[in-house]
């Protein structure tokens, strides 16, 4: 398994949305449970500002996983790494020889 070793440069955000199941009845009562056994999901958006070469790397890391294959990341503040994949990544031009890559994380449960 690979891991994700990059340190992000600047923007980092944390999104939380529980999974849950909602049954509404008729009488406005409504009854919530989690939806199986890992409800937390985390979802992580970074932004890394470097040369166009370690830009690069970063690129070819997550093109190597396909947005299929999971990866270790230890998320800021924790530590523990957890297994993720990557859902999209954008990259911009900032300068001459300096590129902008911003890059979502969702966490996944695989097995292995």
């Amino acid at each position: 398994m690979a891991t994700f070793s990059y340190e992000h440069t600047y923007a980092v955000n944390k999104t939380v949305t529980p999974r849950i199941r909602m049954t509404q009845f008729g009488d406005g009562y409504t009854q919530r449970s989690g939806d199986g056994l890992n409800t937390q999901r985390q979802m992580w958006n970074l932004e890394f500002m470097a040369d166009s070469t370690s830009i690069d790397e970063i690129q070819t890391f997550l093109e190597t996983t396909g947005g299929v294959d999971s990866f270790d990341w230890t998320p800021p503040r924790q530590s523990t790494a957890l297994k993720f994949i990557y859902t999209s990544y954008s990259r911009d031009p900032v300068g001459p020889t300096v590129d902008r890559l911003t890059v979502s994380f969702q966490q996944e449960y695989d097995l292995a």
